[in-house]
């Protein structure tokens, strides 16, 4: 009873959470269920079903889920940096808010994995990429956890992360495995191992390294107010 009494209180704290930011939270399914969608269809009807059409589905992965994965936990993060009484919400309300936008960007990620299951039914062997896409999620709630309280805007946290985001896609032709995340070819010829030892663990730490630090960020706004 205990849990299932926790995992209700988790999800109401999520739809209110979403709720919250109103007429925002349609543009995240926008960009999942339309936007991608359609663009993947103009590479089908210029590719067809091929190398050519797999190395586009990959590149409009890596590119836009990310960022639009962690889209509502910016908006969500507003009301406890920026909003009028945010110093209230930060002493009176959980002080600590990453469980709660984890699990709205896992929200995010349940509608990225609808798309890859129909990716996997075409080429089985973008599993690996599924999985870096979840790392990347968790990267960027890393990135976006710890902006949020460390700047205390709204506008530099999605414009960061905009950037991150952009300039990858820039720098994904030239093949640079760390610094670019957006690596489109190599998980063709890795392997899961290779994968894990070059791209996700190293990303798999700097997540963990960015969450702590927004953590203890937000740990000491709080206790300053107090």
């Amino acid at each position: 009873m205990r849990i299932k009494k926790n995992l209700v209180l988790n999800a109401q704290r999520v739809f209110y959470h979403l709720r919250s930011i109103r007429m925002l939270v349609f543009i995240p399914l926008f960009a999942f269920n339309i936007l991608i969608p359609v663009l993947n269809y103009a590479s089908y009807s210029n590719y067809g079903i091929s190398e050519l059409f797999e190395l586009e589905l990959r590149k409009f992965a890596l590119i836009l889920m990310p960022f639009f994965s962690v889209f509502w936990v910016i908006f969500v993060l507003r009301e406890y940096i920026e909003g009028e009484g945010n110093e209230i919400l930060l002493v009176y309300g959980r002080k600590i808010k990453f469980k709660d936008t984890f699990q709205i960007m896992l929200v995010s990620f349940f509608n990225i994995s609808l798309i890859f299951a129909v990716y996997l039914l075409i080429y089985p062997r973008m599993l690996n990429l599924y999985l870096w896409i979840f790392i990347l999620c968790v990267y960027f709630h890393g990135i976006v956890y710890l902006l949020s309280f460390l700047t205390s805007s709204t506008t530099i946290t999605l414009m960061i992360s905009l950037l991150v985001s952009f300039v990858n896609y820039n720098v994904v032709e030239k093949r640079t495995p760390f610094f670019s995340y957006a690596v489109v070819s190599g998980f063709v010829k890795g392997g899961i191992f290779y994968d894990l030892k070059t791209v996700f663990l190293p990303h798999i730490l700097l997540a963990l390294v960015l969450s702590i630090t927004g953590m203890l960020i937000n740990k000491n706004k709080v206790l300053s107010f107090e």
